[in-house]
């Protein structure tokens, strides 16, 4: 399973990172967040996670960086998305969406998030923006986090799911040329993933068990179209300013 456990050891590292770059080490009790913490977040994760790409999908390193960079563009977001969902299955508290830096969103105090916070940049009018994010919040769960949890989605099923959306050929974004690239990749994190239920997990209902992971797939891409489209709605109605490199990678600009 070369595709697999390089992409294990990819995300250890990630992992080991994300410790220095949030907390500088130290150890961390996780709280609730507010809406302004987390463009923070996003903006401390865009250059790990794309360290963590180069590392993970060492086929990008050949190809052009106008390439590179719109593979990365079109995963960022989603790899946000997939990371929270299956952090969150992990947890016993569903409605607390747990972030990359271990800090979560209370998804059942919604309110709270959205409170206006001290930077006048960021001034939340907090009742517009639980008429407009609720709906992706109740998205998020039933079809990502809860699914997860039923599945007991496992690492390795991650990171497959993570190669799958990463080399997602059939995204109308994704650069003609990269195609057969992607094809082939996914093709073998297939052929991984199988090998892996059958002699690693040995599970009796492995012809199940895949078709059910593969449904993840578009709903993790459903609940991204409906994040960047937030974002952008967030922007519209000045609900929260973001940073503008995150913004530039999220909506494909550049």
């Amino acid at each position: 399973m070369l595709s697999l456990r390089r992409i294990h050891t990819q995300h250890m590292q990630l992992r080991a990172v994300r410790r220095v770059v949030h907390h500088g080490g130290t150890l961390h009790i996780p709280v609730g967040v507010q809406l302004f913490d987390v463009d923070s977040i996003n903006m401390r994760e865009v250059g790990i996670v794309a360290d963590f790409c180069l590392g993970a999908f060492p086929e990008i390193q050949q190809m052009e960086p106008r390439f590179r960079k719109r593979l990365y563009q079109l995963f960022f977001p989603t790899f946000i998305i997939l990371e929270c969902g299956w952090r969150t299955s992990l947890t016993p508290t569903p409605e607390r969406i747990v972030l990359a830096n271990g800090d979560y969103i209370d998804s059942a105090d919604i309110a709270q998030f959205y409170r206006s916070g001290n930077e006048p940049l960021k001034k939340v009018d907090s009742k517009t923006a639980i008429d407009i994010y609720t709906p992706s919040y109740t998205f998020f769960r039933e079809h990502v986090t809860l699914p997860m949890t039923r599945m007991g989605l496992d690492e390795y099923e991650m990171y497959a799911l993570a190669a799958l959306l990463f080399w997602d050929y059939d995204h109308e974004k994704m650069p003609t040329e990269v195609r057969p690239t992607a094809e082939i990749v996914r093709m073998e994190v297939v052929k991984e993933l199988t090998f892996y239920y059958r002699f690693v997990k040995r599970w009796p209902d492995e012809t199940l068990r895949l078709p059910q992971l593969l449904l993840m797939v578009p709903a993790l891409q459903r609940m991204t179209k409906r994040f960047v489209e937030d974002i952008e709605m967030g922007k519209v109605f000045n609900i929260y300013s973001i940073d503008e490199i995150t913004y530039d990678i999220i909506n494909l600009r550049g």
